[in-house]
């Protein structure tokens, strides 16, 4: 079977009408992310770690705090790192976004780092050729 603009058209209008896609399962650390905001807020009203959760166990997130702080712990430190720009959770763009991040910076050069003979050459000549069309261009 043919396919015809028509058909590409008809399909366009249909991918873009779509609704977004939500998840319908989070892992543990993505629904502390989630809550990030309210789980803060409840920390600054005296809740503490421990209670907040028995509160999720309670609620069907089996964690306990040290996980808990351990996530909220990372949710923070990937804010700061990258103001202005979204947190991406449990995607290859979030796993590619760390490995990207945590790249080695390049090598700098050090005063130990020595042009090669054939280099300095290079360069001795082209400095010469520059003075010489400098000096052609006084001439004139």
């Amino acid at each position: 079977m043919a396919i015809t603009i028509d058909d590409i058209e008809a399909l366009r209008r249909r991918l873009t009408e779509l609704p977004r896609n939500q998840p319908r399962e989070v892992s543990k650390q993505e629904a502390v992310i989630l809550l990030a905001s309210e789980l803060g807020a409840a920390r600054r009203r005296g809740y503490s770690p421990e209670e907040l959760a028995r509160l999720m166990s309670e609620q069907g997130i089996a964690i306990n705090a040290a996980t808990l702080r351990g996530y909220l712990r990372r949710k923070r430190r990937s804010r700061k790192g990258r103001r202005g720009t979204p947190t991406v959770v449990g995607t290859k763009a979030a796993a590619t976004a760390r490995s990207a991040s945590s790249a080695p910076a390049p090598a700098r050069a050090t005063a130990a780092a020595q042009p090669t003979p054939i280099a300095r050459s290079a360069a001795r000549e082209t400095q010469d050729a520059r003075g010489a069309r400098d000096s052609a261009d006084v001439e004139c």
